[in-house]
């Protein structure tokens, strides 16, 4: 366990190091040469603690892992001769829409379905509210 400690302690300092680099904002090349320092020890720490890291946890090296690639095709991708040809009929008969409700010339309105006509017909009237005044 005396091994533990020292490589601790070796961990605590290279910490305190790094802390007072930044402080006396020192050259970015000495803080990353303190820090892969610093992970070294970690490293080291946690070969010798079956894997556990000076946090308790799990040693982690911080290094990103590489996701791996499906081989399999993205079907729904589509060329952007089609996708750039969509968007522009879609932006003209927008325009043109625009331009003819402008003019005046726009269709009239659709009318309600008529179903919604007949219930709004057959429907029972809302009662009404009636306030009584405070005597």
């Amino acid at each position: 366990m005396a091994d533990l400690k020292a490589l601790k302690a070796e961990v605590d300092t290279h910490a305190a190091s790094i802390v007072s680099l930044k402080s006396a904002s020192a050259a970015p090349a000495d803080i990353k040469a303190a820090v892969s320092l610093l992970l070294s020890a970690k490293k080291a720490y946690a070969e010798s603690n079956n894997g556990i890291g000076v946090d308790g946890k799990p040693f982690d090296d911080g290094k990103k892992k590489k996701k791996e690639k499906s081989d399999k095709p993205l079907e729904k991708i589509v060329p952007n001769e089609e996708n750039s040809k969509k968007k522009a009929d879609k932006k003209a008969a927008k325009a043109a829409a625009k331009q003819a409700h402008k003019d005046g010339n726009a269709p009239p309105p659709l009318p309600l379905p008529l179903f919604l006509l007949l219930l709004l017909l057959l429907s029972p009237p809302q009662p009404q509210l009636q306030l009584q005044k405070p005597k």
